[in-house]
Parts: C-alpha cells; structure tokens; sequence
C-alpha cells in the first residue's frame, strides 16, 4: 500500500512544474498543521498514549501467574476501566478512567482471587486479579486484564485503528437483553447464521426495511442484509440479528 501511494504521488509530481510541485508542498504543511489540532486527531494520540498502559506483564503467585500490575497500568474487568493508583502483593486501588484515560475520581479495591476448582488438580492455574461488584443480593467476581475497553460492558479496544471506534456500539452484556435493540444509523449489529456470529452496520434504513452491510469483506456470506419491518419486528427469515449495538465477544 505505501508503494502506491508513492507511485501516485510521484505520478503526480511528474507532471507538473516546480512552481506547482512547491504550492503543493505548502498546502501539505498547511494540512498537517490543521489536521494535528483536529479534536478526533487529539483523541487518537490520546488513545495511543494510553494503549501502551496496557503492555502485558505477568509473575508467579504461589502456584499460579497473576498479572504483575504496576502504578499507571490500564487494565479492565469488561464491566469499567480502571488505571492503577496503588498496588501491593495481592491488594490494591484502581480509579475508575473513560476511554482516554480522564480519571473519574470513584475508586474500587482490586485483590487477588483464589478460585476454588475442586475437581482439578492443586497444581492448576487458579488465582487471578479480580475486582468485586455488587448486583441486588448477589456478588459478582471480575477477572482483571491489561486492556481499555470503550465503554461500560463495551468492546475491546487494541489499536487505535479499531473498526469498534467507527460504529456505535451499546453496552452487552448477555443477562440484560431480552430485546435485540433499536436499529439506528451506523449502529453494529451481531447476526448469527449457522451457530457463526458476523458483524454488520447499518446503512441505510426507512420505515419499511433496513439495509446492513457486512464489517469484513472477508468473509464468505452475504455483504448486504435486508432487514423487514413487520409490526415494529425487525425480520430476516435467513439470519437471524442477535443485537442492535452488539458486537464478537
């Protein structure tokens, strides 16, 4: 790709004189110059500074390897992201963050976990980073890793190209959807068609049907999905749409 590039704009070059080829140069500076203080170009190195945080370190706990967190370390249990502010043997304090690292000031307790796998030998690897959060009577334990995601129960973000930061998204998580959703303009879509879950988008949409078109032109199955709306039931009798803002776990 980058041998293309400089094919077109040596092409380019090629055919025009120095006074032309020096205007272009200018107006080159000048863009980059704009480009750089455009609010999204911020956020992407913003995002790039914060990926690194999530740079994956390990250490033998007993009989198991843990993550070894650091101070400043990014890390996510897929329900919040967190930035370590305090960190010892198998305690410490995480901050919650948005996805370009702005602290939130609400803070939560990390610990190491002892999982209890009374079927499986001593041996086996079963402590983990964990933080624990509290639903109605129940607890609930998170595993920690290194990562950002991009919002609460969000996707998982890993380079700054991430096709999850062009689409809308909406928080999955599998115990809360008794719906697929509302379709809206550029919104991801999960669709299963032979037990295999692909991504779509939606493109174009009216009062009578919806248009989706798949993320990866990779893949070997339909590129365009038309979607019917029946009595406010968004309907496709080949595939089957999981949710509206869903995404491949």
């Amino acid at each position: 790709m980058d041998t293309l590039y400089k094919d077109v704009i040596y092409e380019i070059l090629n055919h025009n004189d120095s006074k032309t080829i020096s205007s272009l140069l200018s107006i080159n500076k000048y863009f980059y110059s704009f480009a750089n203080d455009h609010p999204m170009i911020k956020q992407r190195k913003l995002l790039s500074k914060e990926l690194k945080k999530t740079i994956i370190d390990t250490r033998k706990y007993y009989t198991s390897e843990i993550l070894n967190l650091k101070i400043g370390d990014r890390v996510t249990d897929r329900v919040k992201n967190y930035i370590v502010v305090n960190i010892s043997k198998r305690i410490g304090i995480l901050e919650e963050v948005d996805l370009y690292g702005n602290q939130l000031g609400i803070y939560t307790p990390a610990k190491v976990y002892n999982m209890k796998r009374y079927k499986l030998p001593y041996e086996k690897n079963n402590s983990f980073w964990s933080t624990i959060h509290y639903d109605n009577e129940s607890i609930i334990i998170n595993k920690l890793n290194n990562g950002i995601i991009k919002h609460e129960y969000g996707p998982l973000i890993k380079h700054i190209d991430s096709h999850y930061l062009n689409y809308i998204t909406k928080q999955q998580y599998i115990f809360w959807h008794n719906d697929i959703g509302t379709p809206e303009l550029n919104i991801l879509v999960t669709v299963c068609y032979k037990w295999k879950i692909y991504e779509y988008y939606v493109y174009y949409m009216d009062d009578n049907y919806i248009k989706l078109k798949l993320v990866d032109i990779n893949e070997s199955i339909d590129d365009i999905l038309i979607v019917n709306k029946i009595n406010n039931k968004c309907i496709n009798k080949k595939f089957n749409i999981i949710f509206y803002g869903g995404w491949k776990v």
